[in-house]
């Protein structure tokens, strides 16, 4: 017979691919508790079955093989590529940020970076590719997360966010092996199911004033 099952935490993750790990890792490394909820059986999302690759600037792999490159080189490929649709402020974010922020703090983790490809756009190879792959890389992120304190609910699809006055205050679910009604109470909501960006009626429905 199905049953409620009732979680609490401060944050609660939508899926358990890269994003989502990341996320749940920050967020037990800045005090706070959090549960990732995954709707297959299988962690890891598109990330895990992905080429695990990063565009990552001025890296030590790319200094051990004689390449030269900095965040203003890389801005500059991404500006000619991308043209004048380039979010320019988003795009020298990333880059300035990617060495320490993702380079390093992968390494951190246990992820070992490997190889570089050249990729188009890009005047020299910038995209580092994880030992293993995608599964190299999720399997290090989903360690940290759990080694952390974070956890992991698997079979649980999340069918709605909870309100109250316009405050987020949880989620609810469905766990699809036991039937269960999964009802989680929380301070935040991280939504990181990957597909969500490339479904243009679920993007129009959450942020309607793209419509204009």
């Amino acid at each position: 017979m199905a049953e409620v099952k009732h979680f609490e935490t401060d944050i609660v993750i939508i899926g358990s691919g890269g994003a989502a790990m990341a996320a749940g890792i920050e967020a037990r490394d800045a005090g706070a508790s959090a549960i990732a909820f995954e709707k297959a059986a299988e962690l890891g999302g598109a990330s895990i079955i992905s080429g695990g690759g990063c565009s990552i600037a001025g890296t030590p792999l790319q200094k051990k093989n004689g390449i030269e490159d900095s965040p203003d080189l890389a801005f500059s490929d991404w500006i000619k590529w991308g043209g004048p649709s380039v979010d320019q402020v988003w795009a020298r974010y990333y880059i300035e940020h990617s060495l320490h922020d993702l380079y390093f703090w992968a390494e951190g983790l246990g992820v070992k970076w490997i190889d570089m490809k050249q990729q188009e756009g890009n005047s020299v190879p910038r995209w580092s590719r994880p030992e293993n792959n995608g599964l190299g890389l999720m399997t290090h992120l989903i360690d940290g997360f759990r080694g952390r304190g974070g956890e992991i609910v698997p079979n649980t699809e999340i069918t709605r966010i909870k309100l109250d006055n316009d405050r987020v205050t949880g989620v609810e679910g469905i766990n699809s092996e036991t039937g269960d009604k999964v009802v989680v109470t929380s301070k935040a909501v991280v939504v990181s199911t990957g597909g969500f960006t490339s479904n243009l009626d679920v993007v129009l429905e959450a942020t309607p004033d793209l419509n204009n």
